[in-house]
């Protein structure tokens, strides 16, 4: 798997050179979209018969658009909200409350992650599940979160909080996550501070070592973001799939006991993933 230098370690600024293409490709202008199914014609018509297009391509023009899931015994469905530079910055969420939060996005003035919120309210601004902040290295190699639990307020670091935990990641000149260590201070006097660290080894199809993968594109590597927060910068899914789109796209995952999760800490069972992509036809969904 090939990652842009210039976008790296979760900076998700874009560079000068790239930054009209990067916009076009979330927010085509007409002109340019009536360029797309040609565009597509082409490389269909350059494969062989039932070939997909690259998964690289797939990647660059579809977006996560909604996870659909069985919790406490209804649906819950997630959907997306992206800005013009095609990153997440909202959602909306069916069911909103404690171990339900919606997910807030922000970000700094260089393009960056600043900070991602599992919130009660609209904003995040007034309480909710977590928030994390993120702080980065000059060459932006390193990374420092901060995560405090069950927050309130609206300033940080909030007052008041249930308990929190630091992790520290290290990037690749690819771009992907290498190294984590994660702190976890003492609750009271008796207790030391803990400390966790995972190594992260790419094998030569650009998926981590040590877990068994499917041959499709990993559903994060539509959006830099996700894979930012999960540190998930496999190219494969290391988790079972049900279901594929046309596009080879993850669609429905059932959920067993200790089977892993879909993205953002998710695991739930029957979990159905919707896209849009800028295709000839219009959007390919997860049915």
């Amino acid at each position: 798997m090939s990652i842009d230098p210039a976008v790296i370690c979760g900076t998700f600024r874009i560079p000068p050179s790239k930054s009209k293409t990067h916009f076009m490709k979330k927010f085509a202008l007409p002109a340019v979209r009536l360029m797309i199914p040609a565009f597509f014609l082409f490389i269909f018509g350059c494969n062989k018969l039932g070939s997909l297009p690259s998964q690289t391509l797939v990647a660059d023009l579809c977006a996560i658009k909604s996870l659909s899931f069985v919790n406490g015994g209804g649906i819950d469905t997630i959907t997306f909200l992206y800005d013009a530079l095609g990153r997440p910055v909202n959602s909306i969420r069916a069911f909103v409350g404690t171990g339900s939060p919606r997910y807030v996005f922000r970000y700094d003035s260089e393009g960056r992650l600043q900070d991602f919120i599992g919130a009660y309210g609209d904003t995040g601004d007034y309480g909710g599940e977590f928030w994390t902040r993120y702080a980065y290295s000059g060459d932006n190699r390193t990374v420092w979160d901060t995560t405090y639990i069950f927050p309130e307020g609206s300033i940080w670091p909030p007052a008041n909080y249930l308990d929190f935990r630091s992790t520290m990641a290290k990037y690749d000149d690819e771009g992907r996550v290498i190294q984590t260590t994660t702190y976890i201070p003492p609750v009271n006097f008796f207790d030391t501070t803990a400390v966790y660290g995972e190594s992260f080894v790419y094998d030569a199809k650009g998926d981590v070592e040590g877990f068994t993968y499917d041959d499709k594109i990993n559903l994060h590597r539509t959006n830099k973001v996700w894979q930012f927060i999960d540190f998930q910068y496999s190219a494969h899914n290391p988790t079972k799939i049900d279901a594929y789109n046309a596009l080879g796209l993850p669609v429905k995952i059932n959920f067993t006991p200790g089977g892993g999760t879909v993205m953002l800490g998710l695991a739930f069972a029957n979990t159905v993933i919707s896209y849009d992509c800028e295709l000839p036809k219009g959007p390919a969904q997860g049915d």
